[in-house]
């Protein structure tokens, strides 16, 4: 019982302080050493259910949403950018909305955008985060489930789920990774 008080203390010390109007490092700084401070929950399994599979996607036209290029791709490749124009970029807009001031960077997916921004020796399956927190920006390649980390995390939460509920803590090197976190503040101006 006890334990259960604790995590909604804490989950609503997170909600309270995270909105768009106060996101600093110092902020998320706060929140990420009181999720290491707490004891990690039981990771929860879900087995799998019945249901039904989506069609595979053989075949994808990348619309690049910077220069408008078309870009065709096949097989697995297609199935993995289809995600990222129809569930990704929609992600973006729940981190926005939690106060995060974030983009995609799709630009290693287009042909045109690739060759422009001399990104030809990147993963051409390669997207990016870009977080803008106290007016430096940073980019991190983003991995399968990074929303749901960071998600889970902005709203407050000790877990995060992925077949199941796991807990938050081992995850904070990697939250701290996307937040740009693990990059040193810039000096503040002592003159003034």
């Amino acid at each position: 019982m006890k334990k259960e008080i604790v995590f909604a203390l804490l989950a609503a010390l997170c909600s309270d302080k995270l909105s768009a109007d106060n996101l600093t490092r110092e902020r998320l700084e706060e929140l990420l050493a009181a999720i290491a401070l707490q004891p990690a929950p039981d990771p929860e399994t879900i087995y799998a259910m019945c249901y039904d599979m989506p069609e595979a996607v053989n075949r994808f036209e990348y619309v690049c949403p910077v220069c408008g290029a078309k870009t065709l791709y096949t097989r697995d490749v297609a199935y993995m950018l289809d995600r990222i124009q129809r569930w990704w970029r929609e992600r973006m807009e729940d981190l926005r909305k939690r106060g995060l001031d974030a983009e995609l960077d799709e630009r290693a997916c287009c042909s045109v955008c690739r060759e422009d921004a001399e990104l030809a020796d990147e993963n051409e399956l390669a997207y990016y985060l870009i977080v803008r927190l106290d007016s430096k920006a940073t980019r991190t390649r983003l991995h399968e489930n990074d929303w749901a980390r960071l998600s889970a995390f902005l709203d407050g939460k000790i877990t995060w789920n992925r077949d199941g509920a796991k807990p938050l803590k081992p995850e904070i090197p990697r939250i701290r990774e996307l937040l740009g976190l693990d990059e040193e503040p810039a000096p503040e101006n002592e003159d003034e």
